[in-house]
């Protein structure tokens, strides 16, 4: 039951971040040159979240090596500008795509929205140096972060 409990948490903690972020990140218009889907990376990092199944016998599971293994991957992660491609975040209805501005500079973009056409400007919120979120319907297309 407290594994429950924490799961909930987790997720009502990840649907307040997302919702933080896109209330109060600075917003700039973004016209996408090429767009990309990227939902298919999800699949690939499913691994990490079935890891601790791999094993029947809890006695016989090793945490040590398990803990290395994660600390390990998130190292490499956040060291490397890759970019974890959260099945969680699927689940709650969100799409990745690999978009590149007009200047040429790619970005992985996180929207709710489906998006089919190149040469469309977006209102988005920087998360990190190539990660970027949507947040609606530009406003103003000088705005920058």
């Amino acid at each position: 039951m407290i594994w429950i409990v924490i799961c909930v948490m987790l997720v009502a903690i990840c649907i307040g971040l997302m919702s933080f972020a896109k209330k109060n990140l600075s917003t700039r218009c973004y016209k996408t040159k090429t767009v990309e889907t990227a939902d298919q990376e999800v699949l690939s990092f499913l691994l990490i979240y079935v890891l601790p199944l791999i094993t029947r016998d809890l006695e016989d599971f090793n945490w040590i090596v398990y803990l290395f293994i994660v600390f390990f991957y998130c190292f490499v992660v956040v060291s490397s500008y890759g970019f974890h491609f959260n099945p969680l975040l699927t689940s709650l209805g969100y799409h990745f795509y690999k978009v590149t501005e007009e200047d040429g500079m790619p970005h992985v973009l996180i929207a709710k929205r489906h998006i089919r056409r190149t040469g469309e400007s977006l209102a988005v919120g920087r998360l990190g140096p190539y990660l970027l979120i949507e947040k609606g319907v530009p406003s103003s297309p000088n705005r920058t972060f």
